[in-house]
């Protein structure tokens, strides 16, 4: 016997999209979303918490453990240099945790942003987040136009960077905690 899966047309646009999706993946336009978390508990974030986020993990990141080698190969500071591989080596694994546990980073859980999929609202999958999100992400970013590119998406009406479509992602308001 064959199941047939049901659809929703998104009333804007008409693109078909799962009855579970909260909006529609080609115009974000809402569409009401499945019983675990109402579509109007979730929040695009807005753009200065997810730049406070941003510059809160930039020194928690491989760029940390990547500036602490390049510095030990120059013959840089000890002190910076520690400092630096320090923070890669315990900041990194502290990143991939709290992505894989709860959709956030150190910057997004202290401005209360967090990640989820696009389709479900759910806290995104490991590998969306963490492989995805954060290092392929990382790894585009060293090519300068891509940097660019990724950052002005931000600019559109729904607040999506080039890497949440990468990863079928979005960053919204985290829920109050009970």
């Amino acid at each position: 016997m064959q199941r047939r899966l049901r659809r929703i047309d998104c009333p804007k646009c008409e693109a078909a999209n799962t009855p579970e999706s909260r909006s529609c993946r080609r115009c974000a336009a809402p569409l009401g979303g499945s019983a675990q978390a109402p579509m109007d508990t979730l929040h695009a974030a807005e753009r200065w918490r997810r730049l406070a986020a941003w510059i809160v993990d930039l020194p928690i990141s491989p760029a940390s453990f990547a500036a602490g080698m390049f510095a030990a190969d120059q013959g840089g500071l000890a002190v910076v240099t520690l400092a630096l591989l320090l923070l890669g080596i315990v900041g990194v694994p502290t990143q991939v945790v709290l992505l894989a546990r709860h959709g956030q980073t150190v910057g997004k859980r202290l401005f209360g942003i967090r990640i989820v999929d696009e389709e479900t609202g759910t806290t995104g999958a490991v590998f969306s987040n963490v492989m995805l999100r954060y290092f392929i992400n990382w790894l585009l970013t060293l090519i300068p136009p891509y940097f660019a590119i990724d950052h002005f998406f931000i600019f559109a009406r729904n607040r999506r960077c080039l890497h949440d479509y990468l990863a079928g992602t979005k960053v919204v308001l985290d829920s109050p905690r009970a």
